[in-house]
């Protein structure tokens, strides 16, 4: 691989923001106007902002690594130009396939940090047994039958696979 495009794939997140400025439809902010760009978009971008041709590649090779490009491959059928408008081309059944090995590769890089991220259970240590005074002594007040116990929260990777559950349910 070129150095440059090597260069542009790691310092690709810091130029995201020129793209959107003098591309606004093509690099969009929002992840659902995100739309599969052309193949051919890479020599104009490097020529319109000055960058070498292997380092613009590595820029866009950022940019259509990130979930929300990849989701975009399988959703839409035509590609698209900078300005925005449809173009001839379409993604077709190698750039779908290749997105969803991406999609792949990036939740089980989540998951993995997910893991890495919760602590593990700390055993319980039996606590000193404290004679409380007299005063303190209070039985507690047993609820009653009908009402719930309040629900433990299970914590945001709960959640998480909550949704891809449901999302998996209503997609096809």
């Amino acid at each position: 691989m070129h150095p440059e495009t090597k260069r542009g794939l790691k310092e690709g997140h810091l130029h995201f923001e020129a793209l959107r400025s003098r591309w606004p439809r093509a690099f969009p902010a929002k992840r659902h106007e995100v739309r599969p760009l052309a193949s051919s978009v890479a020599p104009m971008v490097a020529a319109e902002l000055q960058w070498s041709e292997p380092f613009a590649r590595g820029v866009l090779k950022r940019w259509k690594s990130g979930e929300w490009y990849c989701r975009a491959c399988l959703v839409h059928l035509t590609r698209i130009a900078l300005d925005g408008s449809s173009t001839e081309e379409t993604v077709d059944d190698e750039a779908r396939a290749m997105a969803r090995e991406q999609i792949e590769r990036l939740e089980a890089k989540r998951n993995a940090r997910e893991a890495r991220a919760e602590p593990p259970a700390e055993p319980l240590r039996p606590q000193p047994e404290l004679e409380p005074a007299p005063e303190q002594l209070v039985t507690p007040e047993k609820p009653p039958d009908d009402v719930p116990s309040p629900r433990k929260r299970d914590g945001f990777a709960a959640l998480r696979q909550a949704h891809r559950n449901r999302t998996a349910i209503a997609s096809p």
